[in-house]
């Protein structure tokens, strides 16, 4: 961003990625150590708020560091936080890919049964278990798995295929 501003606009974007490059190395500090560094790190961007920014980019950056204050420096605060939301990320992947292919849920109930799918099946992958397994336990009123004694050529047709 600072390579894209006014030369006299690049100083704000260049002090906000030091602050944020100094929360980063504070990681592996101590933990009263990285609490003293987030409350200085906050209070930093306190006075950047409280300045004046005649780029619109820029006071639009620290209006928005401004608002997320008090999540901005939680890993520091909070062991075992991570800066990034990269774990997130691999985590609702499925479903953004369900609904970039099927367009999405447009009920609720169909909303609640995929919801239901992609928790049990995030919860089921770490821990080896077949995803076959999840098609008759997810569905709302579905029943049970067992087959019937008999079955007339009609219902074996229509019952779901189930893929390894």
């Amino acid at each position: 961003m600072a390579e894209d501003n006014p030369s006299w606009a690049r100083a704000t974007p260049v002090e906000i990625k030091h602050i944020l490059l100094t929360a980063l190395a504070a990681r592996d500090l101590p933990r009263r150590r990285r609490r003293a560094v987030a409350a200085d790190l906050a209070e930093r961007i306190e006075l950047l708020a409280a300045a004046a920014h005649p780029f619109d980019a820029n006071r639009k950056l620290v209006a928005h560091l401004h608002n997320e204050g008090h999540a901005l420096f939680s890993f520091l605060r909070h062991y075992g936080t991570d800066a990034t939301n990269w774990r997130a990320e691999p985590a609702i992947r499925p479903a953004v890919v369900n609904r970039k292919v099927w367009g999405g849920n447009r009920t609720r109930r169909g909303a609640d049964t995929q919801g239901r799918i992609h928790e049990r099946a995030a919860h089921r992958r770490p821990t080896g278990h077949r995803r076959r397994r999840l098609a008759g336990s997810v569905r709302p009123g579905a029943r049970s798995r067992r087959r019937p004694a008999v079955h007339s050529p009609i219902e074996v047709r229509r019952r779901p295929v189930i893929h390894r």
